[in-house]
């Protein structure tokens, strides 16, 4: 039986049992938003799994098939350590979230724009992280 904090996969998850946990999450973050997604780990191998927006991060999260299976891991970044995001062009039409550094993740997800314009609002109101003291 799968955990109740556990979110189905639509209609082929519910058949397949596909099942994404919900992201472990600090104390006093809170989900604003989340949706189905995968994420490229290089140029053609995607996990699939959700995405979560909380208020202090971007979280995707494999399926539990992924994650046993084909070892996909759960990845993090803070909303102040990212720059923007994006629609990418190419087949798959893409959004890109790229960090303060350049690096840029990739993700399937079905309301491109949306999911877009709800990363881009909440980088845009996110503090960046002080650094660590010595």
């Amino acid at each position: 039986m799968a955990d109740s904090s556990d979110k189905s996969l639509g209609r082929a998850g519910r058949k397949l049992g596909l099942r994404v946990p919900e992201p472990e999450l600090e104390e006093g973050e809170s989900i604003r938003w989340e949706d189905r997604a995968n994420r490229f780990k290089g140029k053609v191998w995607a996990v699939g799994g959700g995405l979560f927006l909380t208020n202090r991060r971007l979280i995707f999260v494999p399926n539990k098939i992924e994650s046993k299976i084909f070892f996909g891991k759960t990845w993090s970044a803070d909303l102040g350590d990212l720059d923007r995001a994006f629609v990418g062009g190419g087949l798959l039409k893409t959004v890109r979230v790229v960090d303060r550094d350049g690096g840029a993740s990739r993700f399937v997800i079905g309301a491109r724009k949306t999911a877009t314009a709800r990363i881009n609002a909440a980088i845009r109101t996110a503090k960046p992280r002080a650094a660590p003291q010595d």
